[in-house]
């Protein structure tokens, strides 16, 4: 019967896996394996008859679905077990779509949410009486003091579950506490999980292994830990079942109607003897090759139960044998050894002892996890792989490294410049958050492809649309490349296999695209190795989880390295053609509604900023004193109209001497009219502006045009717009700051902007305005609650900056007639909000902000700072930029001018520019000449 059987496992590691493979294997059963890894050790198994590949489970897990149903309807697998959750939590997701195809080896329902949920266990636990560690879930207000007087240090802080469907691939780690610091630490990291903490219970490991059927203990093994490290142990010892723990494990069993196999782990006071209760395994599990050499047969029992519907008999097993996992038990004692450097005589005890320990192998009372003479090649393979990454440090070397260089060079010409019709290069990083896509979006802004060449970028982690940290973001944003909207994408087996060339950063990328696609003959090359600066270390290392200064470093060697490979891939890669020729028409302004239809077809297309639609424009042309003055600006390519903006003509003077004649782009020239400060200032056009702002530089300096000073105010432009040899160019410059959105879901998320002691500050505050009661944020609903919030807005802004006997945005009476007409007239339209935020019944402020193509603009704001300490704007701010990103915003724009807030939150800096391009007059020349000499240039 057997002989016809086959079982798929899901995984590849040489505990859970591989004693599964073996269990089942010995027993007679056909069985094939679905792993992560195809270099893994244990798939040299003699006990594998076949592998699959599978796609990684990402987004909806549709592909994974597919694939995995085609093999099942190929295959005929009597049951399929999964080794790990990563294997487990697909299963579950489609177990109603799969039932009727195979049988899966997975907990019911119930068992998974009472076992795979740590908050759950511990409910069950304590209803059933079975001793657990004094915790319970974190909540959003606990700070480090809450829990150290609950339960004191070290403290213990964990995910209520190790894997989520949100990132499967991605293990939420332990973490002990052993200090406040520590804790505060670990609590920032865990905010946007759920997490409980449980007091810290010093002890021994104790498994007590179980297969059960319908919440019947059937078969119970217990191990106790000998040798650990990192809570993970290596060595272990059987030993008989203790009757409290293995009653309590009784309990769970019977309490879920548990089917299948689990290990359920306790940590024991040797001294007391007291026991707690840490988790449940419900699942294959690492210490299982323990069980397994001893004749207990967890996974073959387990199968025939659930195909054949058997139960073993139970069986008994000797006590005071050991399991040794051989490298990572070989890495604890040289990491034991080492903490012991300076005190010889502890490294001497500790050498007896491990050699006294390793002595059990000849007495038969040891037996190895991999290294089995029955199926010798996975602990063969896993120890040449150890020698073999060893090995590898010898490329550091400079000869060696060197020639390694040359070798990868000459790869990437073969493979880019062959007469293949299509050539796809692929960047290749860990998470393709950090390295990949900047190093991409380098190489297509630095050079124009041949249409044979793509450039793309993806990650080795299965996981997918997930934005690039903040710090990535802002140090692309200092070298001119915008990462505010990646997403990241995993590497398929279809992009890989159309890849001509991939480029990776380190070893790890390089190894895991070889396991992952080992049938691939596709060159990968490191980055490294094309660096200028010769170093023996060719590895440009991963910068998520690190400061500014890191990633900055990171990113200019990456510039480096590409500035090289671009070379590398000529004559392939041709330079960017030069722009295009612009032409402009200057115009009277035309009737009203002419001109607003004609803006209002710009402003449907055109990636323009909201300073620049329609709804500004017409207000402001609505207000002016005159139209005779303003003319419009048309920017033509060929014939078609490509931007507009509006030029307002001014007669002025050189210090009162020299008249001249002005040419002011968006704006009035008049101060009284110009208090609603135009930022953002330009076109409003579809195309990139900065090939439109050269254009008019020529078109100024030219004979077209008749004025002698051109204003821009309040630009923004990656390109220097100056004059040729006959005009000048005066200009001011003032930061702005932004907020990219594309990783903010939460409040939580905001707060990893700022500083530590900033966050500390902030929640704070909140935890002070929450005592009022809830924080939140209204938005006005129609126009007239839009101007009432606009009213009370000015009450409090007035008052904030009287207080402090400063100017306010409000000391000129234009300001709020603007801003009410454009409110009154363009709320409707969409793309004015007006925001309060509360706390219970106090309002803590409201802010006035624009809309435009994803950008928030935070143009004005008035915060009750009667408690300035209370910090009223950082709060405000925070949970609109929070409120902005849960929508689907890109950024938040805080505009110009610096300050403490615009700084903390603002992690991307820009330029804005106020300039003043003159011809060559003799007043200017005259001004020149004095300011040099009275030395004020």
């Amino acid at each position: 019967m057997n002989s016809a059987q086959k079982v798929l496992v899901i995984g590849d590691d040489t505990r859970s896996f591989l004693a599964t493979v073996r269990s089942l294997g010995r027993n007679g059963l056909e069985v094939h394996a679905a792993p992560f890894d195809f270099n893994a050790p244990a798939l040299k198994s003699r006990y594998i008859s076949a592998t699959h590949w599978l796609p990684y489970y990402i987004g909806n897990g549709q592909d994974w679905l597919n694939a995995f149903s085609l093999l099942i309807a190929q295959q005929k697998f009597s049951l399929v077990i999964p080794c790990d959750e990563r294997a487990i939590i697909p299963l579950v997701l489609h177990r109603e779509q799969l039932k009727d195809e195979v049988l899966l080896a997975i907990p019911d329902s119930g068992c998974l949410e009472a076992f795979f949920n740590k908050a759950q266990t511990r409910e069950i636990a304590s209803r059933l009486g079975i001793p657990i560690s004094p915790g319970r879930i974190i909540t959003p207000n606990d700070t480090a003091t809450d829990l150290i007087n609950e339960a004191g240090t070290p403290i213990a802080i964990k995910p209520t579950s190790s894997y989520s469907p949100e990132s499967l691939y991605t293990r939420n780690k332990v973490i002990i506490a052993e200090n406040r610091g520590d804790l505060e630490t670990a609590l920032e990291a865990t905010r946007s999980n759920p997490h409980l903490f449980e007091a810290f219970f010093c002890g021994t490991g104790i498994g007590v292994s179980v297969l059960a059927h319908r919440g019947q203990v059937l078969q119970a093994f217990q191990h106790r830990r000998v040798h650990e490290i990192q809570g993970a142990s290596h060595y272990r010892v059987s030993e008989k079942t203790s009757p409290p723990m293995l009653k309590a494990v009784e309990s769970l069993m019977q309490a879920t109607g548990y089917t299948g196999i689990a290990m359920v782990e306790f940590r024991l006071n040797d001294k007391t003897g007291e026991w707690i209760l840490l988790e449940v395994n419900a699942r294959p599990w690492g210490s299982l090759p323990l069980s397994v050499a001893l004749g207990l047969d967890f996974p073959y029992w387990w199968h025939n139960l659930l195909v054949s519907g058997v139960e073993m008999t139970r069986r008994s097993y000797p006590a005071g044998i050991y399991g040794r996992n051989l490298l990572p038990d070989i890495r604890y004692l040289l990491s034991s050894a080492k903490a012991m450097r300076g005190n010889p005589g502890r490294i001497a005890l500790f050498a007896l002892k491990s050699l006294a320990e390793y002595c059990r192998i000849f007495t038969g009372r040891e037996v190895q996890d991999v290294l089995q003479f029955k199926d010798p090649l996975p602990g063969i393979t896993e120890i040449l792989r150890a020698i073999g990454d060893k090995a590898r440090a010898v490329q550091r070397f400079g000869v060696i490294s060197s020639l390694l260089r040359r070798v990868e060079r000459r790869r990437l010409r073969n493979a880019v410049r062959s007469d293949k019709r299509q050539h796809s290069i692929i960047f290749l990083c860990q998470g393709n958050v950090c390295r990949s896509p900047f190093a991409s979006a380098l190489l297509k802004r630095s050079v124009q492809t041949d249409p044979k060449i793509s450039i793309s970028s993806y990650g080795n982690l299965p996981r997918s649309e997930v934005s690039s940290p903040l710090n990535a973001i802002k140090a692309a944003s200092d070298l001119g490349i915008d990462l505010s909207g990646h997403k990241s994408k995993a590497l398929s087996r279809g992009a890989a296999e159309r890849a001509s060339v991939i480029v990776v950063f380190d070893e790890t990328n390089k190894r895991w695209f070889r396991e992952r696609f080992p049938t691939l003959k596709t060159p990968v090359v490191l980055l490294g190795s094309f660096l200028p600066k010769l170093s023996a270390d060719r590895t440009i290392s991963d910068p998520d989880g690190r400061d500014l200064t890191y990633f900055k470093a990171t990113y200019k060697t990456i510039a480096d390295g590409i500035d090289e490979l671009s070379r590398e891939l000529s004559p392939k890669i041709t330079l960017s053609k030069a722009p295009r020729k612009f032409t402009f028409s200057l115009e009277p302004v035309p009737e009203l509604e002419v001109l607003e239809s004609m803006w209002k077809r710009m402003d449907q297309t055109g990636n323009h900023s909201f300073f620049l639609t329609w709804a500004w424009i017409g207000t402001w042309l609505r207000y002016q004193p005159s139209l005779s003055r303003v003319m419009l600006l048309r920017a033509l390519d060929s014939e078609q109209t490509i931007g507009l903006a509006l030029i307002t003509f001014r007669q002025s003077t050189i210090r009162g001497l020299f008249p001249i004649k002005q040419a002011i782009l968006n704006a009035s020239g008049e101060p009284a009219l110009d208090c609603i400060t135009i930022e953002h200032n330009g076109f409003a056009t579809r195309l990139s502006e900065d090939e439109l702002w050269l254009a008019l530089v020529d078109w100024f300096e030219s004979g077209s045009s008749t004025v002698d000073e051109l204003v821009l105010s309040g630009i923004r432009t990656n390109i220097s717009i100056s004059g040729k040899q006959n005009s000048i160019m005066l200009e001011r410059r003032e930061a702005g700051f932004r907020t990219p959105l594309g990783a903010i879901r939460s409040f939580e998320d905001v707060a990893t902007i700022l500083s530590r002691n900033g966050r500390q500050q902030l929640r704070r505050s909140i935890r002070k305005y929450q005592r009022q009661g809830p924080l939140r944020i209204d938005e006005a609903g129609d126009t007239d609650s839009a101007l009432s919030f606009f009213e009370q807005m000015k009450i409090l802004h007035v008052r904030s900056w009287t207080r402090r006997a400063q100017r306010h945005a409000f000391s000129n009476s234009f300001f709020e007639i603007f801003h009410r007409a454009l409110i009154k007239d363009n709320w409707a339209a969409g793309g004015i909000d007006l925001l309060r935020i509360s706390a219970g019944p106090k309002v803590l402020g409201y802010l006035y902000n624009f809309r435009r193509n994803g950008i928030v603009f935070s143009y004005q704001s008035g915060f009750d700072d009667s408690e300035p300490k209370s910090r009223p704007g950082y709060i405000c701010h925070a949970l609109a930029i929070a409120h902005y990103g849960k929508n689907g915003m890109s950024y938040y724009d805080f505009l110009a001018e610096t300050n403490r807030l615009k700084q903390s939150f603002g992690i991307e800096k820009y330029e804005l520019r106020w300039q003043r391009l003159r011809k060559l007059t003799v007043g200017f020349r005259m001004e020149a000449y004095a300011r040099r000499f009275f030395g004020r240039d």
